[in-house]
């Protein structure tokens, strides 16, 4: 879809195997009501994000998500202890297994937090799966075209995340279905676009105890 987006996992060669469609076409994905019906629990999950969205367009209905594509990935994990103290600022932005097996990052790849409390922004997004056996993984990287915004654990077995990537001058919301155990993913597009939003957004509305620059 426009080539200044790209979404790739470390463990890919290059873009364009990250985004590799395997498991058949679209109507074989479509004929497996499961994901579609896990995506909408996971929308219901997600309140906030669905506000923020339907408040840039009448046009955005939280229903209109579509199955697009399902890729399948080769894990890439190291060993990374989960070291946030209860005192850094985006501890309380993570997102917990509900059967304690570890622990998603949205925001600390993309969020520098100065010594004096500032906040500047990378380029870049992840989304990291800190494993309770210590191991740390990379579930999806995305660059500059877009920003992972919200995720939410629907099932002990399904993550989903919430974003946003920009072509041309368009922004257009994303959802991303992860199942790490399977080692793949589902992304969902939607038909709302708009030009006018800025990536920082909804970043800015959640993280409401962070200093961002004015």
């Amino acid at each position: 879809m426009g080539s200044i987006f790209y979404l790739l996992l470390l463990g890919c060669s290059g873009p364009q195997e990250g985004r590799q469609e395997t498991g058949g076409s679209t109507d074989t994905l479509l004929s497996q009501p499961n994901y579609e019906q896990i995506l909408h629990m996971g929308i219901q999950k997600m309140p906030r994000w669905i506000e923020h969205w339907q408040m840039q367009g009448r046009d955005f209905d939280k229903m209109a998500f579509k199955m697009h594509r399902k890729t399948d990935y080769e894990a890439l994990e190291w060993p990374e202890d989960y070291v946030m103290q209860s005192d850094y600022p985006l501890k309380a932005h993570q997102f917990s297994h509900p059967e304690d097996r570890g622990v998603v990052d949205l925001y600390d790849y993309k969020i520098d937090i100065g010594a004096d409390g500032r906040v500047g922004l990378n380029p870049d997004s992840e989304v990291a799966y800190f494993r309770a056996n210590g191991m740390k993984e990379r579930l999806l990287f995305m660059g500059p075209s877009g920003v992972f915004e919200d995720a939410v654990w629907v099932t002990g077995a399904h993550l989903l995340v919430a974003g946003h990537v920009q072509e041309g001058e368009y922004y257009l919301p994303r959802l991303w279905l992860i199942l790490p155990d399977e080692h793949k993913y589902i992304e969902f597009h939607h038909p709302f676009s708009t030009t006018q939003y800025q990536s920082e957004q909804y970043l800015r509305k959640k993280l409401t105890n962070l200093n961002f620059p004015q």
